[in-house]
């Protein structure tokens, strides 16, 4: 089945236009399912297990796990080529041995025998835990325990069985684990998640005991100092250890892995705030570079502690809503764009947005204040220019798209239409409030795709896949229960153009996955579906 959207022109808007993008079009396919998977689908217990590639990208495995009273835990896989179109069926146990015979899959702990994957098999790690006064921080230590639901191992719990306290006197604002030369990957970094996915605000650094943990943070101290270096977890001793004077005590607010070292911010604490520091350092803590950020002008206007620092190609982005008429007074938003150096600092006010603001054509959403804004995402195009999304934390959950040059300028702006009843409140009632998440943006041959999601309340979720990201293309390497399903549009912005699609909104269909998309070698994008009332699944194909 085809699905094609006519656009029309929006026309009598003052000041907003309606632009659009080139259409966007589905083939939507059918998921045949055995008699015993169906019957697992109308109970709710059939699972989505990801969708991979064979190697040279031309079918796709499709899993989908149940549980059988015979024959216990099975797997019903369904190739398709990559236009959705089924090739074949198979259905066995869920055993390493059937599953050797798909290629680029790695088997999960629970098939092979093995209780935890290698790199943390056996092994003690401790995340650090700041103390209130006079330093001393403490050290949480525990290990790793499978999570398992419905048979299918689930990630890690971490099991805490001790606590030590150092004597060093220091608040550590940054600590996560070092590997060989350089920062470690985010090899051990693993977010508070629950089957509900919202806990994903705080992140905790694990650091095995017997390896070496980069640390940075405030001296507990007299003086204003900043600490910073490579601890050893074993003797509890410093290999590299940086003091640098302050004018005033620094306050980390947050930081980001890069692939320098690190980027901390910090503030200073003075009474206009007008030193909000950005912070270079390489693997051993030496500082690169203090780089002071404009905009601070009080504690009330300054950027708010929502502030997020994203990577978009060669650069960090540190990005917060700013409130120039004092604060939850009509907030902008500060966007700060740093290599090795401040390459540029941008406000971007509500009037500049709504002077640039193209809207789908037949949508009826309308521009409001920022109120307090999420920041979401953020993509180095390949012409040169970003795309940033943010949306409101206050109905309605509209999600604004800029398009921004090189150097910051406001270039365009896209407004889409919410999901009715999405929820984007800092605090919410689990299954009693739908859960916004954060919006998605992948460009595909020049396109820029956007993709904006919404949990329903009711439904219980699942547990994110890994991935790997080979340019356009993504790849799903690891069979896990990825049953995570949401409500959700897409659209399409031209960015040579400066024009956005209508909508494709899936219909009833709710999007299955933590990545709810496979992009195609031709540029399609191939999405999984299920109907929540019937349980049947489907495959979109959509360009």
């Amino acid at each position: 089945m085809i699905k094609k959207f006519t656009l029309a022109l929006l026309l009598g808007i003052t000041g907003i236009f309606s632009a659009y993008s080139q259409e966007i079009t589905a083939n939507e396919v059918d998921i045949p399912l055995s008699p015993d998977a169906q019957k697992a689908a109308q109970k709710g217990m059939l699972f989505h297990g990801g969708s991979y590639w064979n190697d040279d990208m031309t079918q796709l495995y499709n899993f989908f796990l149940y549980e059988d009273k015979k024959n216990g835990l099975m797997f019903l896989e369904v190739t398709t080529d990559d236009s959705g179109e089924v090739i074949s069926t198979a259905e066995n146990p869920y055993n390493e041995s059937n599953l050797s015979q798909f290629s680029n899959l790695a088997a999960e702990p629970m098939l092979t025998g093995s209780k935890v994957p290698e790199n943390l098999a056996g092994k003690e790690f401790g995340y650090f835990q700041k103390t209130v006064l006079a330093g001393k921080p403490k050290l949480n230590i525990g290990k790793f325990e499978n999570r398992y639901y419905n048979n299918l191992w689930a990630g890690f719990k971490f099991k805490k069985e001790d606590q030590i306290q150092l004597e060093d006197k220091f608040w550590p604002f940054v600590s996560f684990a070092l590997q060989g030369e350089g920062v470690d990957n985010q090899n051990y970094q693993t977010r508070r998640m629950n089957r509900f996915l919202r806990a994903l605000d705080g992140e905790t650094d694990y650091i095995p005991l017997d390896g070496k943990a980069f640390i940075a943070g405030l001296m507990a101290t007299s003086n204003p100092q900043y600490i910073s270096g490579v601890y050893d977890m074993s003797s509890k001793t410093w290999d590299n250890q940086v003091t640098t004077n302050m004018e005033s005590n620094p306050i980390g607010i947050t930081y980001s892995q890069t692939p320098y070292g690190v980027l901390a911010l910090v503030s200073q604490g003075t009474k206009d705030d007008s030193d909000l520091m950005a912070i270079r350092m390489d693997p051993q803590g030496n500082i690169l570079k203090q780089i002071r950020l404009p905009f601070a002008e009080g504690p009330k206007k300054r950027p708010t502690v929502d502030v997020k620092i994203m990577d978009a190609g060669n650069a960090q982005f540190i990005i917060a809503p700013y409130y120039p008429e004092g604060l939850n007074k009509k907030p902008s938003i500060a966007i700060y764009k740093i290599e090795e150096d401040l390459v540029f600092a941008k406000q971007i006010l509500n009037s500049d947005i709504e002077a640039k603001l193209n809207i789908p054509a037949g949508s009826k959403a309308k521009m409001k204040d920022l109120n307090v804004a999420s920041v979401e995402n953020i993509l180095a195009l390949s012409n040169g220019d970003y795309i940033l999304s943010f949306a409101n934390q206050q109905t309605p959950v509209s999600t604004v798209f800029l398009q921004l040059s090189s150097q910051g300028d406001l270039k365009s702006a896209y407004l889409t239409e919410e999901i009715e009843g999405d929820n984007n409140e800092p605090v919410r009632l689990i299954g009693k409030n739908p859960i916004h998440l954060p919006s998605e943006l992948l460009e595909v041959n020049g396109m820029v795709y956007a993709l904006i999601r919404s949990v329903p309340a009711e439904l219980e979720q699942g547990i994110q896949a890994s991935r790997e990201d080979f340019g356009s293309v993504l790849r799903i390497t690891t069979v896990r229960i990825d049953e995570v399903m949401a409500e959700a549009k897409i659209f399409k912005i031209d960015p040579q153009n400066q024009k956005i699609s209508s909508s494709y909104d899936f219909n009833d269909q709710l999007i299955v996955g933590t990545i709810p998309y496979l992009v195609t070698p031709s540029g399609k994008l191939i999405f999984k579906t299920v109907d929540p009332k019937k349980g049947t699944r489907r495959q979109l194909i959509l360009n």
